[in-house]
C-alpha cells in the first residue's frame, strides 16, 4: 500500500488530482507479486548452482573411501555426469526461463510483463513529483527523462504485452503506428521541461495516466491510448527501432556466449563446463536476453 500512497501523493503534487484507479492498483499488485515469484526463482537457481558446484567435492571423496577402486571409478563418473548436467541446467535455465515463460499466456512472468507499463508510468509520476519539489536539481530532471524513455519502450510494446493481439495479426500495424504517435506526443510534452518545468511535468504525468487508464480499460484500448482527434492531431509517428534492437540484443547474447565459451576453453575449463561458465557473463553483460525476468526482479519489491 505504501507504493500506491506514494503514487497518489505524486499525482497530487504534480497537479493531477485524479486518484489511483482500481485497475491501476490491481496491476501494481500483480507486478509486485510477479517480482516476488521471479526473485524466488532466481534464488532457487542460485542455490541449485551452488549445490552443483560444491556437492561433488565431498561426494567424490566419500565414493573413493567407501567403494573398491573399480566401483569407485564408475561412481565418480556418475557423480561427474550429474554435476555437469546441473551446471548446464541452472545457468541456462535462469537465462531462458523468462523468455520461454513469456510465451505462456497464463504464466506469472507474462502477467508481470503485461503490467510493466503501469509500473513505469508510476515511476515517472513519482519522479515528476520530486522534480516539482526540487526544480533546481539537474540530476532529478535527468532521471525523469530516463524513466520516460522506459515508458516509451513499454508503450511501443503495448500491443505485445497486453495479451489481446495474436502474433502476425492484421491489427498490429495500426496499433504500432498509434503507439508511435503516442510517443511523439509524449516527446512533445517533454520538450516543455526546457521552458516551464512545472507545466511540463504536470502535462507528462497527465498524458501517461491517461495512457495507463486506457491500457488497463476493458481488454485494453490499445488503438486509443490517447484520443487521436485531440491529443494526436497533426503529429507524425516516431520511428520504432524496437524490433531491430531486440534482434541485436539476442545477437549480442549469442556472440558473448560463444566468446565466453571459447575463452573458458582456452583457460583450461573443459567442455561442457565451459558452456556453463559462459552462461554467467552472458546474463551479466547482455541482461536484455532475459529482460522479462530482470524487469520483474528489479521492479519495486517492497510492495505497492
Amino acid at each position: 500500500m505504501e507504493y500506491i500512497q506514494e503514487l497518489e501523493s505524486a499525482l497530487s503534487e504534480t497537479g493531477v488530482v485524479e486518484g489511483v484507479h482500481p485497475n491501476t492498483r490491481r496491476a501494481l499488485w500483480g507486478h509486485f507479486l510477479t517480482g516476488q515469484l521471479a526473485l524466488s526463482a532466481t534464488l532457487t537457481h542460485a542455490l541449485g548452482l551452488a549445490i552443483c558446484l560444491l556437492a561433488p567435492i565431498p561426494a567424490m571423496a566419500a565414493v573413493g573411501y567407501l567403494f573398491p577402486p573399480a566401483i569407485a571409478d564408475l561412481a565418480k563418473q556418475t557423480v561427474r555426469m550429474f554435476a555437469i548436467m546441473g551446471l548446464l541446467y541452472f545457468p541456462l535455465g535462469a537465462l531462458l526461463a523468462a523468455p520461454l515463460a513469456s510465451l505462456n499466456r497464463d504464466s506469472s512472468f507474462r502477467f508481470g510483463r503485461r503490467y510493466l507499463l503501469v509500473h513505469n508510468v508510476t515511476e515517472v509520476a513519482i519522479q515528476a513529483s520530486k522534480v516539482t519539489a526540487r526544480p533546481t536539481e539537474a540530476e532529478a530532471v535527468l532521471e525523469l527523462s530516463r524513466r520516460i524513455r522506459r515508458c516509451e519502450e513499454s508503450i511501443l510494446r503495448a500491443h505485445r504485452t497486453r495479451g489481446t493481439v495474436i502474433f502476425r495479426s492484421h491489427r498490429r500495424p495500426e496499433l504500432r503506428k498509434h503507439a508511435r504517435t503516442v510517443v511523439a506526443r509524449l516527446r512533445q510534452a517533454e520538450t516543455g521541461l526546457d521552458t516551464d518545468l512545472n507545466v511540463a511535468t504536470r502535462e507528462i504525468v497527465r498524458l501517461l495516466c491517461e495512457v495507463s487508464d486506457n491500457y488497463l480499460a476493458d481488454a485494453g484500448r490499445l488503438g486509443r491510448l490517447l484520443p487521436p482527434e485531440t491529443e494526436l492531431k497533426d503529429l507524425e509517428p516516431v520511428r520504432d527501432y524496437a524490433e531491430l534492437k531486440s534482434a541485436l540484443r539476442y545477437a549480442a547474447g549469442i556472440a558473448v556466449f560463444g566468446v565466453s565459451a571459447w575463452g573458458s576453453d582456452r583457460l583450461g575449463i573443459p567442455a561442457p563446463y565451459n558452456f556453463a561458465v559462459a552462461a554467467i557473463p552472458t546474463v551479466l553483460l547482455v541482461p536484455s536476453v532475459g529482460r522479462p525476468l530482470l524487469d520483474a526482479v528489479t521492479s519495486k519489491v517492497g510492495g505497492p
